[in-house]
C-alpha cells in the first residue's frame, strides 16, 4: 500500500508537468497565429506621421485648450504615437472657414490632400473612429476635448502664415517615409491612408 501511494506522488507532479507544457505550446502557437491573422489584416504599423515631431509647444496656447493638450498626450499615446495625429494633414474648419482658407491659398487647388485636407468634421470624424476601437479608455467628454485641442492646434499651425512651413514640413515627412519604405508608401497612398 506504501508503495502505491508513493508511486502515485511522483506521477500526480510527472502529469501536472505534462499538462502544463502542453499548456503553453498551445498558448504559444494560438499567440503566433493571431499575430500572423493581425499582420494580415494590417499590414502597415505606421505612418509618415509618425517620423515627425510628438509634441507642440502649447505655450501660446488659451489655458483650457493647454489643458485639452495633456489629456490628448495621455489619452491617444495608448494606441500610437502622439505624433501620427499632430503631424497629420487634417484641418477641421466649418464650411465659411473653409472657403476663407481656400481663398488665401489661390493655389490651394494644387496642394495634395496628402498635405491639407480641410473638412468641417474632420478631427471630430477621426477621434469618433479611435474611440471606438477596442482598448480605447477615451470618453465622450475626453473625446470631445482632445477633438477641441486638435481642431485649435490645427488651424494655429496649419493656416494663415503658417502654412507654407506647414506644407514644407508635411512634404518633407512624406519624402522621408517614400524613400525608406516604397512598398509601404504606395500601399497607404493606394487605400487613401496618407
Amino acid at each position: 500500500m506504501r508503495e502505491r501511494r508513493i508511486r502515485s506522488r511522483g506521477l500526480y507532479p510527472f502529469l501536472a508537468g505534462i499538462f502544463l507544457f502542453l499548456l503553453s505550446v498551445i498558448l504559444f502557437f494560438s499567440r503566433m497565429s493571431s499575430a500572423d491573422n493581425s499582420s494580415k489584416k494590417l499590414p502597415y504599423k505606421f505612418f509618415p506621421n509618425d517620423f515627425g515631431p510628438p509634441s507642440v509647444d502649447v505655450s501660446h496656447y488659451p489655458p483650457e485648450i493647454k489643458g485639452d493638450y495633456h489629456l490628448f498626450l495621455r489619452k491617444c499615446s495608448v494606441c500610437h504615437t502622439v505624433a501620427r495625429p499632430l503631424n497629420a494633414q487634417f484641418l477641421q474648419l466649418s464650411a465659411d472657414h473653409v472657403a476663407r482658407f481656400k481663398s488665401d491659398h489661390p493655389d490651394f487647388k494644387s496642394v495634395s490632400t496628402d498635405i491639407v485636407m480641410p473638412g468641417p468634421k474632420a478631427w471630430a470624424l477621426i477621434v469618433n473612429r479611435m474611440m471606438a476601437k477596442p482598448g480605447a479608455s477615451i470618453s465622450p467628454q475626453d473625446g470631445k476635448k482632445i477633438v477641441e485641442f486638435l481642431v485649435y492646434d490645427s488651424k494655429v499651425r496649419k493656416t494663415g502664415k503658417n502654412f507654407p512651413a506647414w506644407e514644407t514640413h508635411r512634404e518633407e515627412l512624406l519624402a522621408h517615409f517614400r524613400k525608406l519604405y516604397p512598398e509601404m508608401y504606395k500601399f497607404l497612398r493606394e487605400i487613401g491612408e496618407l
